[in-house]
């Protein structure tokens, strides 16, 4: 039932009588109301609207409008703050025509209102949905991207023309629709609906990668699968349940080209870089084979021309002055080509060293490997290794050690020593090299010191990029850290102002007349300073011209302990040679090695400084001689000759063997296989104690060093070698 409030109002806006209606409808109060008082509850928005209408029924004109009230939201118990009314006023006029009173009725329409106002908001609503859907389908029919909706049983509703292209290629749209999955390639699809089920599951987005079975095509020319990176996100009902899924499409064809691409070309490099290091492996290896003979036969020569002197003097006295000049300068010319030639197969092996070290280092591949060795045995190997040749040419050579590197708690410390050796072999060639053409004193010093912080050196040490060393891990010990460093100071020509800005850099050296005069290749310092900083040190130079220079260095290291039974000898002085007369002991020496040219020379030359010498052309042989010696066990239960076969003696096991040189690469037996079996049998107890192996390789990597190590073998030499570096190993091996 509709309310309808009845109101008569003078014409000076006062209330004279009105029903119960009409005071619920309009808050009016009931008693003392002023005149016009019913503006108090008309809204505000249409106060101004219901005067106008007043003051037209005032003048005799009779109206009909709507309107709102003002009603606490209390009253009405929502957030409306109005109530709608429909008010139809009428004038009462006198005989005279005059308007007396106002009469008039107001009807609650607040409802109807408001379902008039909600077919208003409901129909613009459907109107701004309409305008959003023909947006939504005009941008993804025009979008570039391939956009498509799938309902929950995965049908495909909806895609647009870049969909179609993408995924059907010349196949119509309605082929598209009907199962677009067919295109999908055959190897992708399981992996495909296997990756949207998961995301059905657990009610999340997914993003997959799969291919068609239609090809793509460059710009360029080129093919390959098409390759679609699709990302899919579920549309979630009130209930919570997938109503469907929307997503887009992403065509990566040419990144997964590139990708191969460059996948090709690192596979390309990287084979480049392993042909080019197995390139400079053969031809290292091919150098240093032949130039092995070549100075075990000068060292021969040289050995004889000692021998050759004595002879000649004694003769000499019997020839007429011509022929004794004669002689002696073909003898003088004799043992300087020999010097010759022990010089130039010395500075050829070190540039072989060098081009090795420096394709590691190119190639970020150099590893520094640690060892326990006692720091003066580094300068005792400097010592003989460079001694006579210094001498040779007039150039003075001493070691020493200074703040004692023996009392200070690291008698022995982990370092790399091939690595170190390098260092100090490429300064001390340089200083020997440089000094040798002066007139004046000509000396050359190597100490070594050892600090428990960074020396204070007095050198200017090359800028040098930050290299972070992993010395925590097990192969380095828990030693304390300290710092070796080497000087090697000379007397030669020093170096001038523009000679010290060039020195440290690649292929570089003082000065082009260096080259023209003292030969190399502006190598050695380089990776020197490689190596050093390698090792977390720095190196550094002084020098003046015309006075000297000074090179030195420093690297971090650990200290080790000292090995039981060991005894920490003091650095040993005086001359080193490879002639017969500095052996102090004879060895019985197996010489392992498929090259009969080098297995003869340097059998000649072991046996000339009284060794026995045996020799064997590869593992097998070397294996079937071991059951000859005095080290095989004669009551084995498993004679080797079983698994070998082969041609041994059975001589009462009368031979003795001390130290094994083993060739790397042989036929039939490599030298690896072949140490491994001798510590296979070590172990086993068919061979009695522990037989040194010393590795001889032409191939000079740390790699193939290691494997050696790795295999069993004691120690590795690099051909070319002379015998007077081949001696200390030995006897360190041995003794």
């Amino acid at each position: 039932m509709v309310d309808v409030g009845l109101f008569e109002f003078q014409a000076d806006g006062t209330l004279t009588q009105a029903n119960e209606a009409y005071y619920r409808l309009t808050s009016y109060p009931r008693q003392n109301a002023p005149p016009h008082a019913w503006r108090d509850n008309i809204h505000d928005d249409d106060l101004s609207h219901v005067e106008q209408n007043w003051f037209r029924c005032g003048m005799g004109e009779q109206v009909e409008f709507e309107m709102r009230y003002k009603v606490s939201s209390v009253v009405r118990g929502d957030q409306d703050d109005s109530l709608w009314a429909k008010v139809f006023a009428v004038p009462v006029k006198d005989d005279a025509g005059n308007v007396t009173c106002i009469s008039g009725c107001a009807t609650d329409i607040t409802a109807q209102k408001r379902r008039q106002l909600y077919a208003i908001r409901r129909a613009e609503a459907l109107e701004k949905l309409r305008a959003s859907e023909k947006r939504f389908y005009q941008f993804t029919e025009h979008a570039l991207c391939p956009i498509y909706m799938y309902d929950a049983n995965k049908k495909l509703q909806f895609c647009n023309d870049a969909y179609v292209k993408l995924i059907g290629g010349e196949v119509s749209k309605d082929a598209v629709m009907k199962d677009g999955m067919e295109l999908v390639h055959d190897d992708d699809l399981p992996a495909l609906w296997e990756k949207w089920e998961e995301a059905d599951r657990e009610r999340k987005s997914m993003q997959h990668t799969f291919r068609l079975k239609r090809q793509w095509k460059g710009p360029d020319g080129a093919t390959g699968p098409m390759w679609i990176v699709a990302s899919t996100y579920p549309e979630i009902d009130n209930d919570g349940n997938i109503s469907g899924w929307i997503g887009v499409l992403l065509d990566v064809s040419q990144l997964k080209w590139a990708e191969r691409v460059q996948e090709l070309r690192m596979q390309e490099a990287v084979e480049a870089k392993r042909q080019q290091e197995n390139f400079i492996d053969m031809t290292s290896h091919e150098i240093r084979n032949p130039l092995g003979a070549v100075v075990h036969c000068a060292d021969s020569i040289l050995a004889s021309m000692v021998d050759l002197e004595a002879l000649t003097k004694e003769v000499c006295a019997a020839l007429s002055p011509r022929k004794m000049k004669q002689l002696l300068d073909i003898y003088e010319s004799s043992f300087d080509a020999v010097n010759t030639i022990i010089s130039c197969s010395t500075h050829q092996r070190r540039i072989v060293d060098d081009v090795l070290t420096w394709s590691k280092l190119n190639s970020n591949l150099l590893k520094i490997m640690p060892s326990r060795i006692r720091p003066s045995a580094i300068l005792q190997d400097i010592r003989n290794m460079f001694e006579i040749d210094a001498q040779k040419v007039g150039v003075s050579l001493a070691v020493d050690e200074v703040d004692g590197i023996d009392s200070v708690d690291a008698p022995f410390v982990m370092l790399d020593p091939g690595r170190l050796m390098q260092v100090l072999i490429n300064l001390v060639t340089n200083a020997i090299k440089f000094t040798r053409e002066e007139d004046s004193a000509r000396h050359v010093t190597v100490t070594m010191g050892t600090t428990s912080s960074k020396p204070n050196l007095p050198l200017d040490f090359v800028p040098s990029s930050t290299t972070v060393l992993d010395m925590d891990s097990p192969e380095w010990g828990d030693g304390g850290f300290v710092y070796l460093h080497f000087v090697v100071e000379d007397t030669g020509c020093g170096l001038s102002d523009q000679e010290k800005s060039r020195i440290f850099s690649r292929f570089s050296q003082g000065s082009p007349r260096t080259h023209t005069k003292y030969g190399g290749s502006g190598l050695g310092l380089f990776i020197s300073r490689e190596l050093v900083e390698l090792q977390c040190g720095e190196i550094g130079f002084s020098s003046e011209a015309g006075v000297g220079s000074k090179f030195g260095f420093y690297i971090k290291v650990r200290s080790a302990p000292s090995p039981l039974g060991c005894d920490t000898p003091t650095l040993r002085s005086g001359r080193q040679s490879s002639t017969a007369s500095s052996v102090s002991q004879r060895y019985s020496i197996l010489v392992v090695e498929d090259n009969l040219v080098n297995q003869a020379v340097l059998s000649k030359q072991l046996r000339k400084l009284g060794h026995e010498v045996h020799v064997a052309n590869n593992g097998e042989k070397a294996l079937d001689f071991i059951q000859t010696t005095k080290s095989w066990r004669a009551h084995a239960d498993t004679p080797m000759k079983q698994t070998f076969g082969a041609n041994q003696r059975n001589n009462s096991y009368q031979v003795d063997l001390n130290v094994i040189l083993m060739d790397v690469e042989m036929p039939v037996m490599d030298g690896l296989t072949c140490a491994a079996e001798i510590r296979r049998f070590q172990r086993e107890g068919m061979i009695d104690g522990h037989l040194p192996i010393i590795a001889v390789s032409a191939n000079a990597r740390v790699e193939q060093i290691d494997l050696a190590i790795g295999c069993g073998m004691d120690d590795a030499i690099s051909k070319p070698f002379r015998i007077v570096d081949l001696m200390p190993k030995i006897e360190r091996l041995v003794g």
